[in-house]
């Protein structure tokens, strides 16, 4: 089936977006960072339970759950002095290549031995600090990239993206799990953050230049 007639599938409101080549090439990288997030909270709820010492799974169960969330919302409150001036582009990027290192640590500690429960939350809530600002500029990134009349149904669609992600994430994680460690799902996850940097950096050109038209007629 060729582009054009997969693109007559879609309903009507949602074919220019996929003639925009700049969102088309973002879509699945965000799609793709949404089902890692959704492996992940199967993922490491599993592993916390398989690295906690005896007789305390519970307590690093919940304290992992806690701190792959709780940051953010920290973040978003204690940082936007800072961080609410900075182009979307740069805050997407910011916050998926601090997801992608941080939670690419996980395997690797893992694998070398030395994932210690203290060292798991650390990691864990790290990655999460800047995700409220992330999951922000993904919407202004959009608005940014996009004419007025398509933003609506963008926003719909990678909305859309983010709630598939809770269905399909977690059940692929378990079906996954069956074959490799948890901690090798957490490195997928920190693998789609990394395309998804790779990726906005590449509109990070055309997003600077609508920064500064928009700072212009201001």
């Amino acid at each position: 089936m060729t582009p054009v007639q997969t693109t007559r599938l879609l309903p009507r409101s949602y074919r220019p977006l996929f003639a925009h080549p700049d969102f088309r090439r973002l879509l699945p990288a965000l799609a793709a960072s949404d089902l890692g997030d959704g492996m992940s909270v199967v993922a490491v709820a599993w592993l916390a339970i398989e690295i906690a010492p005896p007789g305390r799974s519970g307590m690093l169960l919940g304290a992992a759950l806690a701190a792959y969330a709780l940051p953010g919302a920290a973040g978003a409150l204690l940082f936007g002095r800072w961080l609410r001036r900075l182009p979307a582009g740069r805050l997407l990027v910011a916050d998926s290549r601090i997801r992608a290192v941080l939670l690419g640590c996980v395997p690797l500690a893992w694998a070398a031995g030395m994932l210690h429960p203290v060292l798991y939350v650390a990691l864990l809530a790290g990655s999460s600090v800047l995700h409220a600002w992330g999951n922000a500029g993904r919407y202004s990134l959009l608005a940014q990239i996009l004419p007025p009349d398509q933003r609506l149904a963008a926003n719909a669609l990678v909305s859309s993206s983010v709630s598939a992600s809770i269905v399909v994430g977690p059940a692929l994680a378990g079906f996954l799990a069956a074959g490799i460690s948890p901690a090798w799902l957490i490195g997928l996850d920190a693998l789609s953050f990394a395309v998804l940097a790779a990726q906005v950096g590449r509109l990070r050109g055309a997003v600077a230049g609508q920064d500064g038209k928009d700072g212009k007629e201001a």
